[in-house]
């Protein structure tokens, strides 16, 4: 059977786990498969065209928008902000692990063309970058919120053609964006095709 003697490693181990309030290892294998997590279950979206809309309609709405813009601002890197909204997309089964790895790159564009239509000068791109970000002030940042109702300025003037479909760029050129913050220099684009 089984040997009487307990691993106090093993104790201890059981015992962060619990006070840290995670699972327990096994502990997935105890579920009742009749009620499975959403990531163990057929993924919404399947194919990468479906996943790069899905993200795309997903950031151009107001609040979202509002939320990155804000968090470029503050100096939150661009990999950050991407790898939170496919992770979440992967816990809710929105798509699988494979999908989330191929809409990493495009979905960091995407981003990274709404801060330079937003008018944020300097962006990181991943963290330990150094170098001065965000040059709106908070309440640009919420000027910019309000305004947010319509996104045809959002648009980039180029993006590489084998990362974002073309249908999107397409959807970026017809988005409807009010001048932001009376800013009427153009930088120029970071998504230039290469």
């Amino acid at each position: 059977m089984f040997d009487k003697k307990i691993n106090p490693q093993a104790i201890k181990l059981l015992g962060d786990s619990l006070d840290k309030g995670r699972p327990l290892p096994g502990q997935s294998l105890t579920n009742s498969p009749d009620t499975p997590y959403k990531w163990e279950q057929p993924p919404e979206l399947s194919n990468f065209k479906e996943g790069i809309h899905y993200i795309f309609d997903l950031l151009i709405t107001p609040d979202v928008f509002k939320d990155v813009v804000g968090s470029l601002n503050a100096g939150v890197p661009v990999l950050d902000i991407s790898s939170s909204m496919l992770y979440l997309g992967f816990t809710e089964g929105k798509w699988n692990p494979d999908l989330m790895l191929l809409l990493q790159e495009p979905t960091m564009y995407l981003i990274m063309a709404m801060g330079e239509r937003a008018g944020i000068e300097k962006m990181r791109i991943y963290t330990g970058e150094e170098e001065e970000v965000g040059n709106l002030t908070d309440e640009e940042v919420l000027e910019l919120a309000e305004e947010a109702t319509s996104f045809k300025e959002m648009k980039p003037k180029e993006i590489r053609k084998e990362v974002v479909p073309t249908d999107i760029k397409k959807e970026l050129e017809e988005l409807d964006v009010p001048s932001l913050l009376g800013k009427q220099e153009q930088t120029e684009s970071l998504l230039k095709a290469r």
